[in-house]
């Protein structure tokens, strides 16, 4: 069959699965002599922007077959009138497929006995042996009630992730294809720097972009340009959040550094952008680190160890450098003692005898899990001090440069990585 799912990016194996529900849809004959029944429904789900939508207007196209949408537009009672109407007209119409779109959102109510969501079932159920295939889409499973997920009805579920690693990549190829772009912008960069984000949030970024090229009558978008729009629709880092005084700013550099330099030490190349920006909806948040550590290296215990000590290493690197407690460090040290719960409690990396059950578990073992969790924590503080006194011109140079240019990238770490560490 001709693949007509071009208009979106990566899910090679949902592009599978449907390319064969639409085949099963178009060619019913060639089945039937095989004694195969054709399934009842799919459903599509997944955070918004991933594509679920755009996929069921493909797989429809690709089926061949008459179409007939619901969404909720109307109140409740007129929705179930409506929803009964586009069910008969398809069944008359056979055959046919029903688009039953954020199907999650039929009712307001967080209650799978929702009417609307049995009058789905029961609608699914009136078609009988008519021609009539229903495809759903939803950002959650959690409201649907197990009934209607169930085997002939949306018994088979398919589930859309943010697109990561290569399809990543291909996602930026693709929303720059019709750009006018500058030779220095680099997909690669773009795809590590935005790994995870849903495909809507990357071709905006791409769209906020070329306004920002526009506006500032540049010819082609260039990679200031992408910074510049990723730093304020993803990093809510918007342009002038900058701490308020030269000494202020330095200190924010050199916690930032401290991240940074400890991340490339671990990984050379896996910081795809740092800024002393601040965040602009809050302002509590002075500067960032974006890593991108790679495709499945998180189920890896070393992964723990080595994210124990990036966190850290902000705490770490404004203790060497000021020779003071660093007041900002607060929120690395909720995510290093989270981590290292994790490593502790979930995993029993150190031991069966820190694992705590549930909530009601003693306060020895409590108190056995926690004095873990510290002594994890003061040798890994330890390992990144360490590691930052050892590098401390490789430190300095990136806290320079934070100071200078604000914000730096994936080929300015590289150079400054380069200069001090390898020569």
């Amino acid at each position: 069959m001709k693949d007509d799912f071009d208009a979106v990016i990566g899910y090679s194996g949902i592009k599978k699965e449907l390319t064969r529900l639409a085949d099963i849809l178009k060619n019913t004959e060639k089945y039937k002599r095989l004694g195969v029944h054709s399934p009842k429904g799919v459903l599509l789900y997944g955070k918004p922007g991933t594509g679920k939508t755009t996929m069921a207007d493909c797989f429809i196209k690709l089926s061949g077959r008459k179409s007939y949408v619901c969404r909720k537009t109307k109140a409740d009672g007129d929705f179930i009138d409506k929803m009964v109407d586009v069910f008969e007209e398809a069944k008359n119409n056979a055959p046919s497929i029903v688009l039953l779109d954020d199907i999650d959102k039929y009712t307001e109510r967080d209650d799978e006995h929702a009417e609307e969501f049995a009058a789905v079932q029961a609608c699914m159920d009136n078609i009988g042996e008519e021609e009539v295939f229903v495809i759903a889409t939803a950002n959650t499973l959690n409201v649907l009630p197990d009934s209607l997920l169930r085997d002939g009805r949306l018994g088979k579920q398919l589930k859309f992730e943010f697109p990561t690693g290569h399809e990543a990549e291909e996602s930026i190829h693709y929303y720059l294809r019709d750009k006018h772009v500058s030779e220095d912008v680099d997909p690669g960069w773009m795809s590590r720097m935005l790994n995870g984000r849903s495909c809507a949030a990357l071709e905006n970024i791409i769209n906020e972009a070329g306004i920002i090229a526009a506006f500032a009558n540049h010819q082609e978008i260039a990679e200031e340009d992408i910074i510049e729009s990723a730093l304020n629709e993803i990093f809510s880092s918007a342009e002038g959040n900058l701490p308020e005084t030269p000494d202020a700013c330095r200190r924010v550099a050199c916690h930032e550094a401290g991240h940074l330099v400890i991340g490339e030490l671990l990984r050379p190349g896996s910081t795809t952008i740092a800024s002393i920006r601040s965040d602009s909806e809050s302002r509590g948040t002075l500067g960032f680190v974006h890593n991108y550590q790679g495709e499945g290296v998180e189920f890896f215990f070393e992964e723990y160890e080595k994210k124990l000590l990036r966190v850290l290493g902000g705490k770490a690197a404004t203790e060497i450098v000021y020779g003071t407690s660093d007041p900002g460090a607060n929120s690395d040290l909720h995510v290093a003692f989270d981590v290292a719960e994790r490593m502790v409690d979930n995993y029993c990396s150190y031991g069966f005898d820190k694992w705590i059950q549930d909530s009601c578990e003693g306060s020895m073992v409590k108190e056995r899990r926690n004095m873990q969790m510290s002594a994890l924590l003061d040798i890994s503080y330890a390992k990144a001090r360490k590691m930052l006194a050892e590098h401390r011109a490789f430190l300095d140079a990136t806290t320079d440069a934070l100071c200078t240019k604000v914000t730096i990238t994936e080929c300015d770490i590289r150079e400054i990585r380069e200069a001090y560490v390898f020569n």
